[in-house]
C-alpha cells in the first residue's frame, strides 16, 4: 500500500482521464474529494490530513490549515490567483505553493468577450423574454469603433485586448507594470485609471485581488465611468462594490454590468438580483474542459517536480524554496 498520499479538493478533476498517472506511477495514493466543494476551514484540514501534497481550487487555505497538516510539502492551485491562500503562513510552514500561470487565460478571455457581446446586445434579457412568449426587440450597440478599457493588462488582459482589436474596438490599458513591448505595436496606450474610466465604453477588469485592488470599483470610481458605459468583471468579486454598482445602475449612470465573480463564492449579491441589464454567471471563467485539464496538469507536474527536488513550475513563494 502507498505510504504517502496526495489530496485533491476539486471533485471534477476525477473525470479527467490519466490526470493522476504521474503521481500514481510514483507510488502515491491520490484521494479526490467527492464533495462538498469548496471545503470550509475545518473540512479542508480534515481532508488534507497527513497528505504530503495537495491540489486545491476555490478552497480557502488559512494558517490554521497549514498548522493542522504538518506533513504537507506542496500546495498546488489548479487555478490562478492566490487570494484564497495564506501565502505567508505557507512559507512559515515550509510549504511550496504553485499556481498554473497562464493555463486558463484563453478560457477567461473568451468568456469575457462572450459576456461583453451578450451585454451590449441584450442577449440574455431578450432570450428570457422570448422564452416566456414576449416578443420585444431592444436595440443594442455595435462594438466596432467603441473603446474598451482593460484594467490589468496581464496574461488574461492581453488576450482580451487582442480579441477586442479583432472586433475593431479601440483599446486603452491601465496596469501598475505596463508591458509597452506588447502594447505599443498593437496601438494600445497606457493611461491613468481616471482617464480610462472616463473614455471607455466598456471597462473590463483583469486584476488580482490585493489590498490595492479590493473595492477598486467603488462609488467614486464608478461615478468616473462614462455615462451609459458597461462594466465586465471576470477577475475577483471583491474588486467591485456590489452596492455601489447597484446604485450606479439605478440612477442610469451605467447601462449594464456582467459579473462572473461575486463577493461570496456561490452566491450573487442581493443588490444585483433581478436586473435585466446585469448578467451574472457562476465563476465560469476557467471552467472549460481545456482549461481544467491544462491547469490540473500543471498542478500535477508541479507536485512531481517538487518531490523530485526540482524548482516547480509556477512557484509563488520562492523564499521557501531557498
Amino acid at each position: 500500500m502507498p505510504s504517502e498520499r496526495v489530496a485533491v479538493t476539486p471533485p471534477m478533476l476525477a473525470d479527467i482521464p490519466g490526470l493522476f498517472a504521474p503521481l500514481m506511477d510514483r507510488g502515491l495514493a491520490v484521494d479526490v474529494n467527492p464533495g462538498p466543494y469548496p471545503l470550509d476551514d475545518a473540512g479542508l484540514a480534515a481532508f488534507l490530513g497527513d497528505a504530503i501534497a495537495a491540489v486545491v481550487g476555490l478552497d480557502r487555505v488559512s494558517a490554521g490549515v497549514f498548522r493542522a497538516c504538518p506533513r504537507l510539502r506542496i500546495l498546488a492551485r489548479n487555478g490562478v490567483g492566490l487570494d484564497n491562500v495564506d501565502l505567508d503562513a505557507a512559507t512559515r510552514s515550509g510549504v511550496v505553493v504553485t499556481t498554473p500561470l497562464g493555463a486558463n487565460s484563453t478560457s477567461v478571455a473568451e468568456l469575457t468577450l462572450g459576456l461583453l457581446v451578450a451585454l451590449v446586445r441584450r442577449i440574455v434579457a431578450t432570450h428570457n423574454r422570448a422564452q416566456s412568449g414576449v416578443w420585444i426587440r431592444e436595440p443594442g450597440i455595435e462594438l466596432a469603433g467603441k473603446t474598451l478599457g482593460v484594467v490589468g493588462l496581464g496574461r488574461i488582459g492581453k488576450k482580451v485586448a487582442t480579441r477586442a482589436l479583432g472586433f475593431e474596438m479601440r483599446v486603452l490599458a491601465n496596469d501598475i507594470m505596463p508591458d509597452v513591448a506588447f502594447a505599443a505595436p498593437r496601438g494600445i496606450p497606457f493611461v491613468r485609471l481616471t482617464e480610462l474610466l472616463a473614455e471607455a465604453d466598456v471597462v473590463s477588469l483583469h486584476v488580482p485581488l490585493t489590498p490595492l485592488t479590493e473595492w477598486m470599483m467603488n462609488a467614486g470610481t464608478l461615478a468616473r465611468m462614462k455615462r451609459g458605459s458597461f462594466l465586465v468583471n471576470t477577475a475577483r468579486g471583491r474588486v467591485v462594490d456590489p452596492h455601489a454598482l447597484a446604485a450606479a445602475l439605478d440612477r442610469g449612470h451605467l447601462a449594464g454590468a456582467a459579473l462572473d465573480v461575486h463577493m461570496v463564492e456561490g452566491q450573487v449579491d442581493k443588490a444585483l438580483l433581478g436586473r435585466p441589464n446585469v448578467i451574472t454567471t457562476t465563476h465560469l471563467g476557467a471552467y472549460t474542459h481545456e482549461a481544467l485539464r491544462r491547469t490540473a496538469e500543471v498542478a500535477v507536474r508541479s507536485i512531481v517536480e517538487t518531490l523530485d527536488g526540482r524548482r516547480p513550475e509556477g512557484l509563488m513563494n520562492p523564499a521557501v524554496w531557498g
